[in-house]
């Protein structure tokens, strides 16, 4: 049993089938026989998971000149 705690990701996939079949790739290489879920206990588990923070910030780091003394031709 393995429990993954990120995404697997779906590789350079551009197509729903491109991401089954790059899944699927990383489970055979795992030899994996099933693939499944937390469908019970999901409050318990949820207690000791860390959610990530939704929210984003966003700067504007190009409008900043870190290197003042520099002379870019």
């Amino acid at each position: 049993m393995v429990g993954l705690t990120a995404s697997v990701g779906v590789g350079k996939a551009r197509s729903m089938k491109q991401a089954v079949d790059h899944v699927l790739t990383l489970c055979a290489n795992l030899d994996c026989q099933e693939i499944s879920t937390v469908t019970d206990n999901v409050d318990e588990l949820n207690k000791h998971v860390n959610k990530p923070d939704e929210s984003m910030a966003v700067f504007d780091v190009l409008s900043i000149n870190h290197f003042p003394d520099l002379k870019f031709a």
